[in-house]
């Protein structure tokens, strides 16, 4: 197969909690008053990208793949992904908080996915917990400054919290369950989010009382009371808006990223990023939503211990790319800074421009094709790409494809 860099025409998802003009100026499109949620770059079925055929055709990537997929995915991904991409690659942009939410582990996918799949769920049904039998651990980079909720506070942290609000559910019904030496957090967990609707008023009115009274600069517990003001105006009944006061508050500069395994309890809150994951649509919820909330498949996924995820930076490595170091065997997430650099293409990847205009020249082509700000493009397997240029680009591609030996 000779080879070739296809240029993507992607699908954007117009979820409520879109941010109206950051894709579209990524984009170069005129925003239309929508909220612009993500930008998908992958043979997702929900949300597949389409190529530029030798015919001058459009057809779905999932349909190149199909033609030769040992040749553009290579013979070792191909078996072991049934003939598509292992990744899902996403532009994210967040003007309102997305929902509480874990992810299940493969095991978990495969079993709640076969479960309903027996009990006749229909695919899109909105109750639907497993739309795949996929996992999902992810990775979030920061194109902007970028909040998110990641991860169980420290016990401690969580009981000072929940003390300072004056609230009776909190001293009655929570702290308690806190203070207790087994399954402290899950048992407060489980209670905070199944509160009655008189205890559940009770703490929120306490939350946004307590909120209105911490305002200063955005750090420490002003910082946690302005999230809870936002979250009270978005969803003033739900007992998660106390969100920030047991889950860590994590702020990432642009080019910082986070990972989430699965059954790590998170929440994005506001900002751009590029998103890279397993190929996977499997969400739980569990707050900050309209949306479906099963606890029961949510407490049975989750991992209930205190941990403070760790912000990643990239490692650059001697091809001149940046390597975003992580325990996923799915995907990896390379940028390109400017200057020169080599993919040298052991495995597929895409490519996604996000400043500038850059120059690409696939392996045994005399010519480079220029890319600017806001364009992707699929690498099959086995052909190398050159990327020159003082742009950036953030890459998505597997572990272990050639970046050489890590620069120490």
């Amino acid at each position: 197969m000779k080879c070739d860099a296809y240029f993507l025409q992607n699908i954007v998802q117009h979820y409520p909690w879109g941010e109206e003009t950051a894709i579209p100026e990524l984009l170069g499109i005129k925003a239309d008053g929508r909220p612009f949620a993500e930008l998908w770059m992958g043979d997702h079925p929900r949300g597949p990208s389409k190529v530029l055929s030798n015919e001058g055709k459009f057809e779905e990537l999932g349909d190149l793949l199909s033609t030769n997929p040992e040749a553009f995915l290579g013979s070792g991904i191909n078996g072991k992904y049934g003939g598509r991409l292992p990744f899902l690659f996403k532009v994210l942009a967040a003007k309102t908080p997305l929902s509480i939410q874990a992810h299940p582990n493969k095991a978990q996918a495969e079993a709640g996915f076969a479960r309903e799949e027996a009990a006749g769920i229909p695919i899109d049904a909105p109750h639907r917990n497993y739309r795949d039998r996929n996992h999902k651990p992810e990775i979030i980079a920061a194109l902007t400054p970028f909040t998110a909720m990641c991860g169980f506070r420290d016990r401690s942290e969580i009981i000072d919290g929940f003390s300072r609000l004056k609230s009776r559910t909190a001293e009655e019904k929570l702290l308690p369950l806190l203070k207790g030496k087994e399954h402290a957090l899950s048992s407060f967990f489980t209670a905070l989010l199944n509160l009655e609707k008189e205890d559940s008023k009770e703490l929120t009115d306490a939350l946004a009382s307590w909120a209105r009274e911490e305002r200063g600069p955005l750090d420490g517990k002003q910082k946690e009371a302005a999230l809870v003001r936002r979250f009270i105006d978005y969803y003033p009944d739900d007992p998660a808006v106390s969100a920030p006061l047991y889950l860590n508050v994590i702020r990432l500069a642009p080019g910082q990223a986070l990972y989430q395994p699965a059954g790590l309890l998170h929440a994005y809150v506001e900002g751009v990023g590029v998103e890279l994951m397993a190929n996977s649509d499997n969400v739980l919820r569990g707050g900050l939503t309209h949306k479906h909330i099963d606890m029961n498949e949510l407490e049975s996924v989750l991992i209930f211990s205190s941990a403070t995820p760790a912000i990643l930076t990239p490692v650059k490595s001697n091809t001149g790319l940046f390597r975003y170091q992580t325990p996923a065997q799915e995907f990896e997430l390379q940028r390109f800074d400017g200057g020169e650099a080599t993919i040298e293409g052991r495995f597929p990847a895409v490519v996604l421009v996000t400043k500038g205009h850059l120059l690409f020249r696939v392996s045994g082509q005399a010519d480079s094709v220029e890319a600017k700000r806001g364009q992707s493009l699929f690498l099959p397997a086995s052909c190398g790409l050159q990327i020159k240029g003082e742009g950036q680009a953030y890459i998505a591609t597997l572990p272990g494809d050639l970046l050489g030996e890590i620069i120490s």
